[in-house]
């Protein structure tokens, strides 16, 4: 093509993160938005884009069926989705449609960037896209479909690969593990990073059907976390935290939708109500982001809290404290915020201080 920078279409209905996306890309791509599936069509029609990011939760026609339509017009077009909620469903269809990524939202704006460029080197090389969803449910996926796979891991920890043959799982290995181990390992991995590649032979070590494998070793890291999280809770006072929570409870009332006490080091739930992993993570990601980006800008750090106005009435309210961090969901509708923010806020805060021991 006789253009400079390479193009992005970014299609969301979502204006504010629209402008947000803009804003970033810009500095490396030439950048065109849209907040209608219909109206994007109409541009593709018109113009040629390198890769198009979409939303696929959208009114007038959804990014399924935009997508498939698109891919009418442009059978080789590379397309990124991204979402807030990418159920297996979704995720099934997307990939048998040739989706390259799946950014699960929200995500760093530096990790959009880097699947950008990664479709845009090895588009038209044979390279089937990398995944950002959960590797537990594309290996679902790959067990109800009965295909073979090669999934390639790499993370801070080393590198691995899992070998999947007709839904059965093969063989695997992570640095110098192998076998079944191995996979629990690469299960149980924090971060990490994946690719599906065509299959290569290779002799088997392990040959246990896929889905088998995932609830055994589902069980296996079930176990660690449970004795992880005892040893957590006996360096802190729980029964302080529960105490505190139900007087939060009380408080609010029906103002507050979910809570929960986290480790910071993998998300996983000391004490709360209502909460669920996804929020747990999330409550980990959003914190995560902010301390990274304010000492990356120069900015002071995180103090005592702090509080995210989320459209729908709600508020994020989260206690970064150690290696742990309180998160409340508000509805904003039934909370007197003033007495929150002057009255439980500062009770939550000191509940929180004197139930966490010295390590």
């Amino acid at each position: 093509m006789s253009y400079d920078k390479p193009r992005v279409l970014v299609i969301d209905d979502d204006k504010g993160f629209l402008d947000m996306i803009y804003k970033y890309l810009s500095k490396f791509f030439k950048v065109a938005v849209s907040q209608s599936s219909t109206e994007a069509l109409s541009n593709l029609i018109l113009k040629r884009f390198d890769v198009v990011v979409t939303d696929i939760n959208m009114p007038q026609m959804d990014g399924i069926e935009m997508i498939r339509e698109l891919k009418k017009i442009v059978p080789k077009q590379p397309v990124i989705v991204v979402t807030g909620f990418p159920s297996l469903m979704y995720q099934k269809e997307l990939l048998s449609m040739g989706v390259q990524y799946i950014l699960e939202k929200p995500f760093p704006l530096k990790r959009l960037k880097e699947c950008i460029d990664t479709v845009l080197n090895s588009h038209d090389k044979g390279v089937s896209g990398v995944v950002d969803i959960d590797l537990p449910l594309l290996l679902q996926i790959l067990s109800f479909e009965k295909k073979d796979a090669l999934i390639q891991i790499s993370s801070e920890e080393g590198e691995g690969k899992i070998y999947i043959k007709g839904g059965v799982l093969v063989k695997s290995y992570f640095n110098n593990i192998e076998g079944f181990e191995a996979f629990v390992k690469i299960l149980s991995l924090d971060s990490y990073v994946y690719n599906q590649v065509p299959y290569e032979e290779v002799e088997g070590d392990i040959n246990i059907e896929l889905q088998k494998a995932l609830m055994k070793a589902m069980k296996v890291i079930d176990e660690k976390e449970s004795v992880i999280k005892k040893d957590k809770e006996g360096k802190m006072n729980v029964q302080k935290l529960k105490e505190a929570i139900e007087f939060l409870k009380k408080e609010l009332g029906r103002g507050l939708v979910r809570t929960g006490i986290v480790s910071t080091a993998d998300g996983q739930v000391i004490v709360g109500d209502n909460i669920n992993p996804k929020a747990a993570a999330l409550f980990n990601r959003i914190t995560g982001y902010m301390k990274v980006s304010l000492k990356e800008s120069g900015f002071p750090p995180l103090r005592r809290f702090y509080m995210v106005d989320l459209t729908q009435d709600k508020m994020l309210v989260v206690i970064p404290m150690g290696k742990y961090q309180w998160g409340v969901f508000l509805d904003t509708k039934e909370v007197q915020l003033g007495l929150f923010l002057n009255i439980v806020l500062p009770k939550m805060i000191s509940a929180f201080e004197e139930a966490i021991t010295s390590d």
